[in-house]
């Protein structure tokens, strides 16, 4: 509760951009997309688009060399093409050896989609990532690949080197309401460094009209700002929603007291400016989303690929309990003929889609049936098959009902 006041000086600094505060779209570099699962497919290429690539897609390694030909003979060529390893035909690896030929034009780039983080190097391959994908991950691939310097902050020549290993990336969908700019560009730059992104809004009335138009997990919420306070906003945050955020409240005061106050508006945590990172961090972990290990689908990493749009997720879901509709009787007939070969690449394609949408309860039974296959031996497949078709009944009564909502 102290006052106090002091005089500074300092020289003025060159004129320069403000560091933007938001992942920016990537140059609109065209993309062609190989892979045979729809789900998948339609999946990456939302994601593409998203981050502003030109991505055209097929299901199969013979059509993506007739359009990197056509692409080359039109003088349009493809800078990056997107495969998925596990193609029926010609298979993922095969393409990207035709890709780097010298029938097509070795210096398109090729990122390999796959299951299996162990997977093996390769020196036709520029990048791989493991499925689901995800939209930071595939950002940070893009860059690296296609050669654009991602933004870098300064560092002072006396600074000893920094820990160079990645930082983890979060799911945890932020919003920060933050009136004071260089509070807000301090707390971005903060929440990066601990591997999370946020959106930024400058009052409570921002702040509830970015909640109405998509779900954010966590508010970091400043209590003294213009228009609309954190107070009024929190409270009017808990009547409004059925499923509101967390809120954690951000004060530059100190005095007895003010933690009550910020709890009685609804508010689920408090934090004292300046903001210290691992205090931040501790709060962050703390009021995180759990997914709940008893539901069949995994829904934050639906989320996670479709954003917070309802349609979308209605969209993919919709593909995905079609697919499974389709795939399932298909095992059952390659069980029921003895079709090792069939039984194990139809189950490694619905494992791969249901691990992408989230449907996390069908996949162990499915790697059964996948292992089954590769063995040759399906003695007990009939039994792992009825689990599995039990369990995609769960999930699609739990899809459907959500999606209700």
């Amino acid at each position: 509760g102290s006052t106090f006041w002091f005089t500074a000086r300092f020289g003025k600094h060159a004129v320069g951009k403000a560091a933007p505060t938001k992942q920016k779209p990537l140059p609109a570099k065209r993309v062609l997309l190989a892979d045979n699962n729809a789900a998948d497919r339609q999946i990456v290429r939302a994601q593409l688009t998203a981050l502003g690539m030109r991505c055209t897609s097929v299901a199969s390694g013979d059509e993506a060399l007739q359009f990197l030909c056509e692409a080359i003979a039109d003088d349009d060529p493809y800078a990056l093409t997107i495969i998925d390893m596990e193609m029926p035909g010609m298979n993922g690896m095969e393409l990207a050896r035709a890709i780097k030929s010298d029938l097509i034009a070795k210096d398109i780039r090729v990122v390999m989609l796959c299951s299996d983080a162990k997977a093996r190097r390769n020196s036709d391959i520029d990048a791989f990532l493991v499925k689901p994908v995800k939209q930071p991950l595939l950002h940070q691939c893009l860059v690296s690949v296609l050669g654009a310097a991602p933004l870098k902050r300064t560092k002072a020549k006396n600074q000893a080197p920094t820990d160079t290993a990645p930082r983890p990336i979060h799911d945890t969908r932020i919003l920060v309401a933050e009136d004071n700019e260089v509070n807000r560009h301090v707390m971005l730059l903060v929440l990066e460094d601990l591997g999370y992104t946020a959106d930024t809004v400058v009052n409570g009335k921002e702040a509830l009209a970015a909640l109405r138009r998509q779900a954010y997990d966590i508010v970091l919420m400043d209590c003294q700002m213009p228009e609309m306070d954190g107070y009024e906003a929190s409270r009017t945050i808990r009547r409004e929603f059925d499923r509101p955020p967390r809120i954690i409240a951000m004060t530059a005061h100190a005095l007895r007291g003010d933690r009550e106050k910020c709890l009685a508006a609804g508010m689920d945590d408090y934090l004292s400016k300046p903001i210290i990172a691992t205090e931040l961090e501790t709060a962050l972990k703390k009021w995180a989303p759990v997914c709940d290990p008893k539901a069949p689908v995994d829904l934050q990493r639906l989320r996670d690929i479709c954003g917070d749009a309802p349609e979308a997720m209605r969209t993919v879901a919709d593909l995905y309990l079609e697919q499974g509709a389709e795939l399932l009787p298909a095992i059952e007939m390659a069980i029921r003929n003895n079709d090792a070969k069939h039984v194990r690449s139809i189950a490694h394609r619905l494992r791969g889609a249901s691990l992408t949408c989230g449907s996390i309860s069908i996949v162990p039974f499915l790697n059964q049936l996948e292992e089954l296959g590769n063995s040759g031996n399906l003695a007990t497949a009939s039994v792992v098959y009825k689990k599995a078709s039990s369990e995609f009944a769960e999930i699609r009564s739990f899809l459907e009902s959500y999606l209700q909502k």
